[in-house]
C-alpha cells in the first residue's frame, strides 16, 4: 500500500497542486457533492453491462459448439475456439470496478476519504487492465492509448475533488 500512497501523492501534485489548469472552486465543490450519484449510477450500469456480457458469452459458447458440430459433420477439421481468458478477465475487471463504485457511493455521500480511495483503486485497476489487454488477440497500441487517455482524464477530475474528501476538508464542507 505504500507504493499506492506514493502514487497518490505524486498524482495529487501533478493533477491538482501543480496542474496547469484547475477547475473553478464552485465546479469542484459541485462535482465532489455529485460523486456519490455518479458512482452509484456507474456501478449499476457496469453491473448491468457485466450481466449482458455474461449472457452474450453463453450465447456465443452455444454458437461455437453448434459451429464445431456442423464442421465435424461435414468433414472439416477447423475448430472455432470458445471465448478465452481475456474475455473472462474483462468480465471480472468490470465486476470489480462495479462493486468498488457501489461500495464507494455511501462513503462519497458522507464525504469520507474511504469512498474516494475506492474510486481511485477502481481507476488504477482499469489502467492496469488496459496495459494487460495490450497482450490480448484484439489488443492494440491505439486501444492502450485510449485507455490511458481516459484514465488520465478521470484521474484529473478525481484529484481535482480530492481535498473535499480529506478529514479536515470534509468537516468544513459539512459545516
Amino acid at each position: 500500500m505504500a507504493q499506492v500512497d506514493k502514487l497518490e501523492t505524486w498524482l495529487d501534485d501533478v493533477l491538482n497542486k501543480n496542474a496547469p489548469f484547475k477547475l473553478p472552486a464552485k465546479s469542484r465543490k459541485t462535482l465532489a457533492g455529485a460523486m456519490w450519484w455518479l458512482a452509484l449510477i456507474g456501478g449499476v450500469l457496469q453491473l448491468w453491462l457485466a450481466w449482458g456480457f455474461w449472457q452474450t458469452a453463453h450465447l456465443v459458447d452455444r454458437l461455437v459448439d453448434y459451429t464445431n458440430a456442423l464442421s465435424s459433420i461435414y468433414g472439416d477439421n477447423s475448430v472455432v475456439h470458445h471465448l478465452g481468458m481475456f474475455y473472462y478477465t474483462s468480465l471480472v475487471v468490470l465486476l470489480i470496478s462495479a462493486v468498488l463504485l457501489l461500495l464507494a457511493a455511501p462513503h462519497l455521500k458522507a464525504m469520507r476519504k474511504q469512498g474516494w480511495d475506492l474510486v481511485f483503486y477502481g481507476l488504477l485497476i482499469n489502467a492496469v487492465y488496459g496495459v494487460v489487454q495490450m497482450f490480448a488477440d484484439y489488443g492494440s497500441f491505439s486501444h492502450l492509448l485510449g485507455t490511458l487517455i481516459g484514465s488520465a482524464i478521470s484521474a484529473f477530475f478525481l484529484f481535482q475533488v480530492r481535498e473535499y474528501f480529506l478529514k479536515s476538508a470534509a468537516a468544513k464542507h459539512k459545516a
